[in-house]
């Protein structure tokens, strides 16, 4: 099944607020304005996967700004992250004053629809590959939701970490873990973090084993924390370059993220760029 983009999907749907459509304060009513907002949902998710959809949740309504009488309501919708059978989507929702030429925002949301194939079974949908920074953002926003919902209904704790701190934390302590059962388990440490790495090394040394123990193997991304690898190298560990295999659409955004990514190690980035102009610097010297 071929990809599509969030951008297929974006759907610009627009109302005007009549009387009828208001409450006793002359503001939309909210329960109208949801029912808008599911109509513009489907035909973002119908658009993405080229099916009949029916709506599976609403997730994360925030209202900013109520939209007054004789006000137009822009609604903006398109599909931020598919699963294997549902589709989320983003809506976002501008009120505009014309006789102030004024343009505001009233309030966004997330919605769930379930793809169904013509026995009315849930189908299977295009994956989606996002292209802008916010794009992206809102692609891995979408799984952290999604597994935090899960959480939440099957009462157990939520598996989306807190933060970095936290994350690194975990990460160590599975490193740990895999160290003390090397008998057992194989262990590939691919990360950018340079304590983590050195954590392996300080591990392996004080349980007496070899820094190019046949279990234990250290891979940074092509490119990126080369002071990294070049130093486990040197001093004997197992350790290789990865380098990202697919079609640009795919290989880029992910190139991109890691960049930022590694950005945030510890400041790395200034880092391995002070590192290089080092060496320039001393190969310059050395002719």
């Amino acid at each position: 099944m071929h990809t599509k983009k969030p951008s297929d999907s974006f759907v610009i749907m627009t109302e005007i607020v009549l009387p009828n459509d208001t409450n006793v304060f002359g503001s939309l009513m909210g329960g109208r304005l949801m029912y808008w907002m599911d109509i513009a949902a489907a035909i973002a998710a119908q658009k993405h996967c080229n099916a009949p959809v029916v709506t599976a949740s609403v997730d994360n309504i925030s209202f900013e700004n109520s939209i007054k009488l004789g006000n137009t309501v822009h609604i903006e919708a398109k599909v931020t992250r598919s699963f294997n059978t549902s589709m989320e989507i983003h809506l976002k929702v501008w009120g505009e004053d014309h006789t102030i030429q004024y343009r505001y925002k009233s309030n966004e949301a997330y919605y769930t629809f379930v793809a169904l194939d013509p026995n009315r079974k849930p189908r299977a949908v295009p994956q989606l590959i996002p292209e802008t920074e916010e794009e992206t953002k809102l692609f891995e926003g979408a799984y952290m939701e999604k597994e935090r919902r899960r959480a939440s209904v099957k009462e157990y704790a939520s598996p989306i970490q807190p933060d970095k701190e936290a994350s690194d934390n975990d990460y160590n302590e599975a490193v740990k873990f895999c160290i003390d059962h090397l008998d057992k388990i194989g262990l590939i440490v691919a990360t950018h973090n340079e304590y983590s790495n050195l954590l392996t090394t300080q591990l392996l040394q004080e349980k007496g084993l070899s820094l190019s123990h046949p279990h234990v193997h250290f891979s940074q991304l092509y490119g990126m924390s080369d002071n990294i690898t070049y130093n486990l190298a040197k001093a004997g560990c197992s350790v290789s370059k990865y380098l990202p295999f697919g079609s640009i659409k795919e290989v880029v955004p992910y190139l991109m993220r890691r960049a930022q990514e590694n950005t945030s190690v510890g400041g790395q980035t200034s880092r391995e760029l002070s590192l290089i102009k080092k060496e320039l610097k001393r190969r310059r010297e050395i002719k």
